[in-house]
């Protein structure tokens, strides 16, 4: 959203004077006490060239003159409320329909305070511990499921405080990486004797011993497992503190070997451990020891930790080996590497099956069905990609283009994978190549929410299109304006049009919730360029 400076009295640009006005009040969403001088603003949707910013008065009153019919975004923001859209949720808010027959003078805008957590980080020794990583967890609905998602992150300073503000309302949960300043992970020989012929690691003296320690990942209230964790409840403007004393425990060491492989060039290992939802948060862990043979890792918490190792094939090549493995580390131990899967080189061409030239600027998105990570390759002049990771790992995967919206996929082929739909299916045979058809000519669905047979703001539009599976690109969403209206673009195919009341916070992508939305929705068929009106009752 572009913002304006603040005025004592609105100012606006527009093409002719009209008599048409948005008028309203902002008042504290909570306690409905309006809200004086707050900073209010009106910018115009769809190209309409009409921006303006103003104060409320005492009674928290504001308005905006001579504006001209068309759809308008109005922000607001105050001391202790940070900026919000009128009737935000999530990324959606209620546009204010100004025209003819419309009421656009009896709005009232709700400003919800914002919340905080904060808190101190100190060590076994009460002192403060700087730079340590806290992470901000919030459990709520996302995108129609109940989750619990990392919603931030923040470094302590030097005195190890931290601070996250502007919260919504919601169930947080805090946790917090960090590495004790003194602890020394290298292995010192004892003398007593050779290493475990296994490719175990010697013993180390007591002295080291005592420093060879290390902080696990620890959750308010000084819990090292996540589903102890203590939920932080928050209401609109409430501030939690939530302080954490780290103590160490023992460090573990792991000896990776892998057979027939030179582990001293130039290969990575990654070490992580899971957190709220299997979220893969990494481990500050250290390399305390590389040979042809082996690497040591040191510095790793006991518990569930997730192993991982990349190395090249060959000097200057682009494909590469990939290993991965979860593992129950409560002592030292040896893994071994079994077998290394050869990452894939993927690359492709992008045709235009209609007339309006290649997609500029756009991307190749392809997403892992396991673990949802994604990968991009930008499309070039010429109509190529290329995935440069230096590859790409196998794996069932699902494709879309990105950063051109007129544009849309048709049909995907391969060259050394399976494909079905916009999923490709890879294996570690042989490199892929992709040929991805795109075309122009979205659809687009014009409609009304009706409440009892009247337009109704403020409803969460799906449009939902067969064979839906919970993360489907082709879902789209919308949130009807104040009018009743909304518009939704949709590449060309079948889908179920469904009007939500208050369906931000319903799990309406479980299917048992989906299943019965739909069948009170309306059946919606978009073709290539083609228009489709309709009205749809508000569930």
């Amino acid at each position: 959203m572009v913002l304006v400076g603040l005025f004592p009295q609105a100012y606006s640009v527009h093409a002719q004077e009209q008599n048409f006005r948005v008028v309203g009040t902002i008042v504290a969403g909570s306690s409905k006490v309006p809200l004086a001088r707050a900073q209010v603003f009106i910018e115009g949707t769809n190209g309409l060239k009409f921006e303006a910013g103003i104060l409320t008065d005492a009674q928290g009153r504001f308005g905006f003159d001579h504006v001209v019919p068309g759809k308008y975004l109005l922000s607001a923001r105050a001391r202790g409320y940070p900026q919000q859209t009128f009737q935000q949720h999530e990324n959606f808010a209620t546009g204010i329909a100004v025209g003819t027959g419309l009421n656009s003078e009896n709005i009232v805008f709700g400003l919800f305070a914002g919340a905080s957590i904060e808190g101190q980080v100190i060590d076994e020794f009460n002192e403060p511990i700087r730079e340590a990583e806290v992470m901000l967890f919030r459990e709520g609905i996302n995108n129609g499921s109940e989750s619990i998602r990392m919603q931030t992150q923040a470094t302590t300073d030097d005195e190890g405080h931290y601070r996250f503000g502007q919260l919504q309302s919601g169930h947080y949960y805090v946790a917090v990486i960090a590495q004790p300043w003194y602890a020394q992970h290298t292995r010192v020989q004892s003398g007593q004797g050779p290493s475990n012929s296994a490719g175990g690691i010697r013993t180390l003296t007591e002295q080291n011993a005592s420093l060879d320690v290390v902080y696990p990942i620890t959750y308010y209230s000084g819990e090292i497992n996540s589903a102890k964790a203590s939920t932080i409840t928050l209401q609109h403007g409430e501030r939690a503190n939530a302080n954490f004393t780290l103590q160490p425990i023992p460090a573990l060491h792991l000896r990776l070997t892998a057979p027939l492989m030179d582990l001293s060039q130039n290969v990575g290992v990654r070490i992580s451990q899971p957190t709220f939802g299997g979220l893969e948060v990494p481990l500050p862990a250290q390399w305390t020891g590389v040979d042809k043979g082996f690497i040591d890792v040191g510095g790793i918490p006991p518990g569930h930790v997730i192993l991982g190792l990349d190395a090249p094939l060959a000097q200057g090549s682009k494909e590469g080996l990939s290993w991965r493995q979860d593992i129950d580390a409560y002592t030292d131990a040896t893994v071994s590497i079994p077998e290394l899967t050869s990452t894939v080189t993927l690359n492709g061409t992008v045709k235009n099956t209609g007339t309006n030239g290649l997609p500029q600027a756009a991307e190749i998105e392809i997403r892992d069905q396991r673990s949802g990570a994604t990968l991009s390759a930008r499309i070039t002049a010429k109509g190529t990609f290329e995935f440069q990771n230096p590859g790409v790992k196998p794996g069932k995967y699902d494709l879309a283009i990105l950063n051109t919206p007129e544009f849309f996929v048709v049909h995907v082929s391969a060259i050394g994978a399976k494909v079905s739909g916009q999923s490709v299916e890879i294996g570690n045979e042989q490199p892929v190549q992709l040929t991805v058809e795109v075309a122009t000519g979205m659809g687009r669905v014009d409609g009304v929410a009706l409440r009892d047979g009247k337009p109704a703001g403020g409803i969460m539009i799906l449009l939902v299109p067969q064979d839906f599976e919970g993360e489907s690109p082709l879902l789209r969403r919308d949130q009807s304006d104040s009018d009743g209206t909304f518009t939704l673009i949709a590449v060309p195919g079948r889908y179920t049009l469904v009007a939500v009341d208050d369906g931000w916070d319903k799990e309406w992508a479980t299917p048992s919730v989906l299943n019965m939305l739909l069948k009170k929705g309306e059946i919606v068929e978009v073709s290539p360029n083609g228009k489709y009106t309709t009205k749809v009752k508000v569930q």
